[in-house]
């Protein structure tokens, strides 16, 4: 079902879905899908091992759970709320320039995706999910760095 798009590549948001929309054989929307199972992981067992609050892990989850299964559908974008909210929480001295347009983009993603990747065919779901992991990700470790003791930073 996956391979053959049967469910429509246009309702997915995963890696796989995003390049099989694209044009690109499975081959192809495997290896991508299988990068990016891998960066996701790697990047949440170095904040495992750097002692992250469980909020930011939380947050981090959430948004690495949409990116690492290539059954992402954009129902399941519900799964961003505590990472859009963690996020929010952290804002105590503002954002960022760039943040503010991913947490906009991130969102309103359930509003549009759907639509322009049925339309247009074009798929910018994982592309935001994934902007979004780097929002948590560059929160998390500045969060960290604040509450740690300088002995323990790494």
């Amino acid at each position: 079902m996956l391979i053959g798009g049967l469910n429509g590549f246009a309702k997915m948001i995963s890696p796989f879905a995003a390049i099989s929309l694209l044009g690109g054989g499975p081959a192809l929307a495997a290896a991508l899908q299988g990068a990016a199972v891998a960066v996701v992981l790697g990047l949440l067992g170095y904040a495992a091992r750097r002692g992250l609050s469980g909020a930011a892990e939380g947050g981090l989850m959430a948004a690495a759970a949409l990116l690492v299964s290539p059954w992402s559908f954009d129902y399941d974008l519900v799964l961003l709320v505590p990472a859009l909210g963690w996020v929010c929480g952290q804002a105590n001295g503002g954002f960022r320039r760039w943040e503010k347009i991913i947490l906009l983009l991130a969102y309103s993603l359930p509003l549009w995706v759907r639509l322009l990747a049925s339309t247009a065919g074009v798929p910018l779901g994982p592309l935001v999910i994934a902007a979004l992991f780097c929002v948590l990700w560059c929160r998390a470790v500045d969060a960290r760095a604040r509450v740690a003791p300088v002995g323990l930073r790494q």
